[in-house]
C-alpha cells in the first residue's frame, strides 16, 4: 500500500512541475471558441469565459509529447461534458502553442501545433490528464493541405 501511494505523489510531484498555464477550451478557428479543441493558452490569464481552466505542461521524455494536467478542481461539470465527453479532449483543429510556452518548454526554435484528434484522458482525483501529439508547421502544413 506504501509503494502505491508513494508512486502516486511522485506522479503529483512531476505533474505540478510543469509550466502552470490557463486554456481557453473550443476550436481556434472560430472568433467566439465555439467547438471543441485548445482555443488559447497562456503563460498569463487569458480572458475570462465559462471553458477557462487551469493545467501544468511537461513534455514527455520518453514520446516527445506534451502532457497536459487539467487541474480537476478548475474542470465544471459542463466543461467536463461538453470538452472531455467520454474521457476523450477533441482537438478538432491544429493549435499554434505561442512563443512564450515553446520556450518555456525549451522546445528549439520554430513553430509548433498540437495536432488534431481525438486524445483519450486519464483521470484521476487531480487531473485530467492528455497526452498531445507536437508537429512542426511542415507537418501541419502537408497535412491540411492533404485533406483539401
Amino acid at each position: 500500500m506504501f509503494a502505491v501511494s508513494d508512486t502516486l505523489s511522485r506522479y503529483h510531484a512531476q505533474c505540478r512541475s510543469g509550466l502552470f498555464v490557463t486554456v481557453r477550451l473550443g476550436s481556434s478557428r472560430q472568433a467566439d471558441c465555439r467547438g471543441t479543441g485548445i482555443c488559447k493558452m497562456a503563460l498569463a490569464s487569458v480572458d475570462q469565459a465559462a471553458a477557462v481552466v487551469t493545467a501544468y505542461l511537461r513534455r514527455d521524455a520518453l514520446t516527445g509529447r506534451l502532457l497536459v494536467h487539467f487541474r480537476r478542481l478548475t474542470v465544471t461539470e459542463a466543461v467536463r461534458r461538453h470538452h472531455f465527453r467520454h474521457g476523450v479532449l477533441t482537438l478538432t483543429d491544429p493549435y499554434r502553442l505561442p512563443q512564450d510556452i515553446v520556450e518555456g518548454l525549451r522546445l528549439p526554435p520554430g513553430d509548433y501545433y498540437l495536432g488534431a484528434g481525438d486524445y483519450p484522458t486519464l483521470d484521476d482525483d487531480f487531473f485530467h490528464t492528455v497526452s498531445l501529439r507536437i508537429t512542426t508547421t511542415a507537418y501541419c502544413q502537408n497535412r491540411l493541405l492533404s485533406a483539401a
